[in-house]
Order: structure tokens, then sequence, then C-alpha cells
């Protein structure tokens, strides 16, 4: 099994180190591993991002991108389904 980054999550302290903002991004794949779309997010509360045992599992209800990277492959592939443990 190829392990693949689907979201990726960056947090950032406050000034009293707690944890406050969170950027994410989430990536599309091609059947061949080929990164095939990047939705980019701007920064929202720490609090707002789901999670479960303290581990992130999906993104904020109503997260809009505010950057779509496409990137089109000559043998293109479909779309591999991924789901968040």
């Amino acid at each position: 099994m190829n392990s693949y980054v689907k979201t990726e999550f960056i947090s950032v302290k406050n000034a009293s180190g707690t944890l406050d903002k969170t950027a994410i991004k989430d990536y599309t794949y091609d059947k061949n591993g080929n990164v095939t779309e990047v939705d980019e997010y701007d920064w929202t509360a720490y609090g707002n991002v789901p999670r479960t045992s303290g581990k992130p599992t999906g993104l904020p209800s109503g997260a809009t991108p505010i950057k779509v990277t496409v990137t089109l492959i000559q043998s293109h592939t479909s779309s591999v389904e991924f789901e968040y443990e």
C-alpha cells in the first residue's frame, strides 16, 4: 500500500502558547499517484477543525478554498478515493 497525504493541517500557537489557527491543504491524486489538484484553505480557528482524540478528521463545515491548483497530466487516470482514519 502506498501512503499519500490526503489533507495537510498546519496549526500555529498564539502569544500565550495555545493552538489558535489552522491552515489546510487538501490533495487529490490520480491512480498513478500524481497530484492532480490542491485545494488551499485560509486560516481558520483551531477549534473549527473537526477532531477525534485530538486528530483532525476532515474539513471544517462550510470551508471554501481560497486557492485551487489543478495539474493536467497527459495520460490521465481517474481520481483515488480516500477515507479519513
